[in-house]
């Protein structure tokens, strides 16, 4: 067993090393001696032609190898990895490195995750999901981190360099978005080393990289917390009480090919609440070309890198996307974007609203309307007494409800658990991904299905099991635009939402920096 301080942390551990590297070489030995590492065996670094591929070849090998011996879990390293003794947070905090091993030993060694990072330079907000450990959005380096046997396999049969160019600290991170989890300790308690030379960029010379990941780690960590703790405890105390939104929802937006998707793309953006940013994202289009794939990750790669999301394409239509997101979404509740809408207004109390969520089970479904929240014939069915219901919901304290019969792909915030159910119970035909549906098959079978069941069930019956609701209160105007990527609401067929999103592009122009 691979151990560190003589606690087992998974099957064989391997560190990459060129034949060259002597130094590195050495120093990885003095470690293996230092803190007491059992069988970290030196794996000889392979090179490529095309130089930037040779550390992600390693590693692949390292994962073909690992199979083919039916490893579960082996720990990776590249040869200038560096152990701390005693890893840090902020503030000359630092806790002891056997300490921190203790007390989360049973978390480590347990199914929780599939790729658990020791070190990382994060690029994204890191979403604390205990009080030593967070979800890795997005990171570069690859330098040390235990990887169970479903991420190796995945990794081989979905990646290829010489086709994606994807790196593998890129890789780590972004299968969080393929429904797999790959989370880093909370402190890095392996680091970079500082004073060695770049065995990918040698013309670069000795490089210190320290301070670069320690204020990566303020920009996305530390700096969200109160800077005057203290204490080890105090920030236990912190990560377990707060980052609700990040911990609990997701937010998957969906889109199709038009001739200017990332125009309406640039302003849904524009228009997301601030504190949205910090979730995940996931982005899933349908039927892309490849200029537009290659348009899409620039995008997110040189303009808005501040949002690293998950890049998803189906060619199935809605449905399909709506699959591909549901089977990748990892936190309790997701908001369903398509890609034409704009938020009209920053009024959402999203903290109320998700622990409205987490406190009532009965809340499935909520909202965004884009109309006034008044009556407006959208409702599919009256009550057996003949009523239509739209009330507020008083079992529900903290916010504004509307309790209504509606269905339909509008924006909203879901309980993932039950769109999940309702995909396989009401969704999912024999056509998916077989056949381009467009944006058919969704909210038409929900609308149907619903209406059925307060038909024959009456609607007190069956209300809490379905659990729509709108957000806000009765008579609130409306919260979402409609900006029309597909067209098909202009003219004489332009309704109030697509005024209302009009009135926004027209307020509010995109920058360079949309």
């Amino acid at each position: 067993m691979f151990s560190i301080l003589n606690k087992n942390l998974a099957d064989h551990g391997y560190y990459i090393n060129l034949d060259t590297s002597l130094d590195r070489k050495s120093f990885c030995e003095a470690q293996i001696h230092n803190f007491q590492i059992n069988n970290l065996t030196r794996f000889t670094a392979l090179t490529d032609q095309l130089r930037q591929y040779s550390c992600t070849k390693s590693h692949r090998a390292i994962f073909q190898h690992a199979l083919s011996q039916g490893l579960d879990k082996i720990f990776v390293a590249e040869d200038d990895f560096e152990l701390y003794s005693k890893p840090y947070y902020f503030n000359n905090i630092h806790i002891e490195l056997d300490n921190f091993l203790t007390h989360n030993y049973e978390f480590i060694v347990s199914n929780n995750y599939d790729i658990l990072m020791f070190g990382c330079n994060p690029k994204k907000h890191i979403i604390p999901i205990n009080t030593g450990f967070g979800i890795n959005q997005a990171s570069t380096g690859a330098w040390s981190y235990l990887i169970n046997k479903n991420a190796m396999r995945y990794i081989l049969d979905n990646y290829d360099y010489n086709k994606d160019y994807q790196a593998i600290d890129d890789i780590l991170p972004s299968l969080n978005g393929k429904g797999l989890k790959t989370i880093t300790t909370i402190p890095n308690i392996i680091g970079h080393r500082n004073g060695i030379t770049s065995t990918l960029q040698p013309h670069i010379g000795v490089t210190y990289y320290s301070n670069w990941i320690e204020g990566n780690w303020n920009k996305h960590l530390y700096e969200s917390m109160p800077q005057n703790i203290t204490s080890i405890s105090e920030i236990y105390d912190y990560m377990q009480k707060n980052y609700t939104l990040e911990k609990n929802l997701t937010l998957f937006i969906t889109g199709h090919a038009t001739t200017d998707w990332l125009y309406h793309l640039r302003y849904l953006l524009k228009s997301l609440p601030k504190e949205l940013f910090k979730c995940r994202f996931i982005v899933c289009y349908d039927s892309f070309s490849n200029d537009d794939k290659f348009n899409l990750s620039r995008y997110f790669r040189d303009i808005r890198g501040d949002i690293q999301p998950s890049i998803e394409y189906v060619n199935g239509g809605l449905i399909s996307s709506l699959k591909k997101g549901l089977y990748n979404i990892q936190t309790p509740y997701f908001i369903w974007l398509e890609h034409d809408w704009v938020f009209l207004n920053n009024s959402v109390d999203w903290l109320k609203l998700i622990d409205s969520m987490n406190n009532y089970s009965f809340i499935n479904s909520v909202w965004f309307n884009k109309n006034d929240n008044n009556i407006r014939g959208f409702e599919i069915c009256n009550t057996e007494n003949g009523t239509t219901p739209f009330e507020i919901e008083k079992r529900v304290s903290n916010l504004n409800l509307i309790t209504t019969c509606r269905w339909s792909n509008n924006p909203a915030v879901h309980r993932t658990s039950k769109m999940q159910e309702w995909f396989d119970k009401y969704i999912n035909n024999e056509h998916v991904d077989k056949i381009n549906q467009r944006s058919h098959n969704i909210e038409e079978k929900m609308i149907d299905f619903y209406r059925n069941d307060i038909i024959n069930n009456g609607w007190e019956n069956i209300k809490d099991n379905w659990g729509t609701f709108l957000y806000g209160n009765i008579g609130d105007a409306p919260y979402m635009g409609h900006t029309d990527a597909s067209g098909r609401y202009q003219g004489s067929n332009m309704s109030q939402p697509e005024k209302d999103g009009l009135i926004y592009m027209q307020n509010n122009p995109l920058t360079e920096n949309d």
